[in-house]
C-alpha cells in the first residue's frame, strides 16, 4: 500500500513537472550539447589527443588562432600580460586585450591543453550561453516560445542563413550541399563562447524584476565594468544599456522624481564602471598614440557603401509593426508594455544609436561586428518579445474602442491561432529543421576535414616532432607549411617569421620582411607573394566561406590582414604598398635574413627549393636543416 501510494505521488509530481515544461528545458539543454558535440568531437576523435587547433575554418576561427590562442597560450605558460607570442621570447606588455577572457583561456589551458580548452569553447561554453538565453526569454515568454527564440540565436550562422536552406529544402536541393560552409556563430574558443557567455549572464541578473537597491546596482556596475575586459562589444554596448536601464529603474524607484539623491547614486555608479574601465582607457589612448585606432580593429567607415537599412526594417521597423498591430487588436495596458519590456525598448535604442553612430558620423564600432555577434545570437530576436507576449493574452468580449471592430475580432481570432494552437505544431518542425539544418552543416565541414584535415593533422604531429625536437624555448623555427608557423606558439615558447600585427609591436615593414622571408623558403612566386600580401577583391574580414590554411597555399590576404588588419586601401595606397611588397621580396636575400633573424631550424618537405649554408638532413619525406 505504502509503495503504490509512493508510486502515485511520485506520477504525480512528475506530471505536475511535466506540466510546467521544465522537463522541456532540461531535454532541450542535453539536446543543444550533443548539437554542440557533433561538431568538433567527431574531429577530435579522428586526430587523437593531438588535436590542437583547425586548419579549415571560418574568418572567425582564423582570427582566433592568429590572435587570441597565441596570447592564451602564453598566459599559460604564466606571463599574464604576454605581448608578441610568435617572437617566441616571452615578452610582457600592457596593451589594448581583454585580459580576463584571456586568463580564463590561458586557466583552461593549462588545465586541459589547446585541444580540451577549444572542445569545452565549441561545445560546453555554448550550452551555457544557450540556458542564459532561455532564462532571459522566460522573462517575459512562456517555455515552448522561450527554447524556439534560443534555438533559433545559439545555433546560427553569420554567413549562412536559415532561410536559404528552408528554400533549398523547397526546390528540392542536395542536403548536404544546403548545409553551412562556415562555423555556427557561438562556436570559438575564447570568442565568442566566453564573451557571449558573460554578457548574458550580467544581463539576466540586471534585468531581474527585483528592487534595484544600492547594493544590486553596485555589483551589477562592477560586473558591467568588467566587460571591459571580457569583450569590447559587450563594453560599447553593454555601458550605455546598463546606464540608460539603471537610471530608469531609479527614476521609476522614486515615483518618477529624481532628486539630488538620485544624481547622486547615478554617478557613484558611473564612477565605479569608470574606475574599473581606466585600465582599458590608457590601452585604447595608448593604441591612438600609436596611429592603431579601432578602425584598425574592426574595419573604417569607407568599407561601408550604404546605410543599413536591413537592420533598421528588419530588427527595428518590423518588431515595432507587428507590436503595433497587437495594440490595435487586444487590449494592452500601455504602462505594462512599457515597463514589463523596459529592457527591450533600451537595448533597442541603444543598438540603433549605436549604427548610427557609425554610418553617420564613423564613431564608435562598425554595427558589422554588432550584428554579427550580440546582434546575430540574442539581440534582435529579443526585439520580437513584446509583439509575441501581447499574441498570448487572454481573449474576451470588447464592446467599446477599435478591439471591439469586426475586423479587430477577426485578426484577434487569427493571431491567437497562429501564435498559441498553431505554435504547438510548427515551432516544433521549425525546430526539427533547424537541427537538421545544423547537423547538415555539421556533416559537411566533417566530410571536409575527412579530405583535407585529417591527413593534415596526422602530418602536424610529425612535423611538429621534427620541428621541436632537442630545441630550447625561444629559438626561432620555420615549418613546411602554413599552419605550422601559425600555431607554432600553442606548441610552446618557439619563435617564428609568421606574427600577427595586432598582438605584436613590430612595425609594417618588419612584418612584411619576415613573410617575404618565409616566402623564399617555401618557393613562394612574386606573385603569390603579391596575393598573400594585398588585399583581395573581397577583404579577408568579409570571407563567409571555410578557408584553408594547409600546406603552403598562399591564402589571398591573409598576409594583408595579419599585417594591417581591417584597415582599408585607396587606389593610391594599393599601388604603393604594391610597390613596396615587390621590392622587398626581390631585395630579400634569404641565408643573410635567416641568420638575422636567429633561425635555428628549418623544415621542408621532401625537395630542396634552396641552396641553404647548411647541409640538410633526411628524415622520411621531410629535410632537416639545423643552423648552429
Amino acid at each position: 500500500m505504502f509503495i503504490r501510494r509512493l508510486r502515485e505521488r511520485n506520477i504525480k509530481k512528475l506530471i505536475s513537472y511535466l506540466k510546467n515544461e521544465n522537463m522541456l528545458f532540461f531535454i532541450s539543454i542535453v539536446w543543444i550539447l550533443v548539437l554542440f558535440l557533433s561538431w568538433d568531437l567527431r574531429q577530435i576523435l579522428a586526430s587523437g589527443l593531438f588535436f590542437s587547433g583547425t586548419i579549415l575554418g571560418d574568418y572567425w576561427a582564423i582570427s582566433s588562432q592568429a590572435t587570441w590562442l597565441p596570447l592564451a597560450a602564453e598566459i599559460s605558460r604564466g606571463n599574464l600580460f604576454p605581448i608578441d607570442p610568435f617572437s617566441g621570447q616571452g615578452d610582457s606588455a600592457f596593451r589594448f586585450f581583454p585580459y580576463i577572457s584571456l586568463w580564463l583561456s590561458g586557466l583552461l589551458i593549462s588545465i586541459f591543453g589547446v585541444g580540451g580548452s577549444l572542445f569545452i569553447g565549441s561545445s560546453i561554453i555554448p550550452t551555457l550561453s544557450y540556458i542564459f538565453m532561455v532564462l532571459i526569454y522566460r522573462c517575459f515568454l512562456n517555455w515552448r516560445w522561450s527554447i524556439s527564440l534560443s534555438v533559433l540565436g545559439i545555433l546560427g550562422f553569420n554567413a549562412a542563413p536559415f532561410r536559404e536552406f528552408l528554400i533549398g529544402i523547397f526546390l528540392g536541393g542536395d542536403w548536404i550541399n544546403l548545409g553551412a560552409d562556415s562555423l555556427p556563430g557561438a562556436i570559438g574558443f575564447p570568442f565568442p563562447a566566453i564573451s557571449l557567455l558573460s554578457f548574458l549572464m550580467v544581463f539576466y541578473f540586471s534585468i531581474q524584476r527585483e528592487y534595484m537597491s544600492n547594493q544590486r546596482s553596485i555589483i551589477l556596475s562592477i560586473a558591467w565594468g568588467l566587460q571591459s575586459q571580457i569583450h569590447i562589444i559587450n563594453l560599447i554596448f553593454g555601458i550605455p544599456f546598463w546606464f540608460l536601464f539603471l537610471a530608469l529603474k531609479i527614476w521609476r524607484s522614486t515615483k518618477h522624481h529624481w532628486s539630488y539623491d538620485e544624481s547622486k547614486r547615478l554617478a557613484m555608479n558611473m564612477i565605479i564602471v569608470a574606475f574599473i574601465c581606466l585600465p582599458m582607457t590608457v590601452s585604447i589612448w595608448s593604441q591612438f598614440n600609436h596611429g592603431l585606432g579601432l578602425d584598425y580593429l574592426s574595419g573604417s567607415m569607407k568599407d561601408s557603401n550604404s546605410f543599413d537599412w536591413f537592420f533598421i526594417i528588419a530588427y527595428c521597423i518590423i518588431p515595432l509593426l507587428v507590436l503595433r498591430i497587437a495594440y490595435g487588436v487586444f487590449r494592452v495596458d500601455p504602462y505594462e508594455l512599457l515597463l514589463k519590456f523596459l529592457p527591450v525598448w533600451v537595448a533597442m535604442s541603444v543598438e540603433l544609436f549605436l549604427s548610427l553612430a557609425w554610418q553617420l558620423f564613423g564613431i564608435g564600432l562598425p554595427s558589422e561586428l554588432l550584428l554579427s555577434r550580440l546582434g546575430l545570437f540574442f539581440l534582435h530576436i529579443f526585439y520580437f518579445t513584446p509583439a509575441i507576449y501581447c499574441m498570448h493574452r487572454s481573449t474576451g468580449s470588447y464592446y467599446v474602442g477599435s478591439e471591439s471592430l469586426l475586423l479587430s475580432s477577426r485578426i484577434r481570432s487569427f493571431f491567437i491561432w497562429l501564435f498559441r494552437d498553431a505554435s504547438l505544431v510548427y515551432l516544433p518542425i521549425f525546430v526539427i529543421l533547424l537541427t537538421v539544418f545544423f547537423l547538415v552543416s555539421s556533416e559537411k565541414v566533417y566530410q571536409k576535414f575527412q579530405d583535407i584535415g585529417f591527413t593534415n593533422n596526422q602530418k602536424s604531429e610529425l612535423i611538429d616532432n621534427l620541428l621541436i625536437s632537442e630545441i630550447k624555448p625561444g629559438e626561432v623555427l620555420i615549418g613546411p607549411d602554413n599552419v605550422t608557423n601559425l600555431l607554432l606558439p600553442l606548441k610552446g615558447r618557439y619563435g617564428g617569421l609568421w606574427t600577427n600585427r595586432i598582438i605584436s609591436e613590430a612595425n609594417s615593414v618588419e612584418v612584411i620582411e619576415r613573410f617575404a622571408t618565409y616566402a623564399k623558403v617555401v618557393g613562394w612566386t612574386e606573385k603569390q607573394f603579391l596575393s598573400f600580401m594585398l588585399p583581395g577583391t573581397k577583404s579577408f574580414n568579409h570571407s563567409e566561406a571555410m578557408l584553408d590554411i594547409s600546406g603552403t597555399k598562399a591564402t589571398s590576404g591573409f598576409g594583408y590582414w595579419l599585417t594591417f588588419h581591417n584597415n582599408s586601401l585607396n587606389s593610391v595606397e594599393l599601388e604603393d604598398l604594391s610597390l613596396q611588397l615587390i621590392r622587398i621580396y626581390n631585395s630579400t636575400n634569404l641565408n643573410e635574413k635567416l641568420k638575422d633573424y636567429g633561425v635555428k631550424r628549418i623544415v621542408l618537405d621532401n625537395k630542396l627549393l634552396h641552396n641553404f649554408d647548411v647541409p640538410p638532413k633526411k628524415v622520411g619525406n621531410y629535410l632537416v636543416f639545423d643552423f648552429y
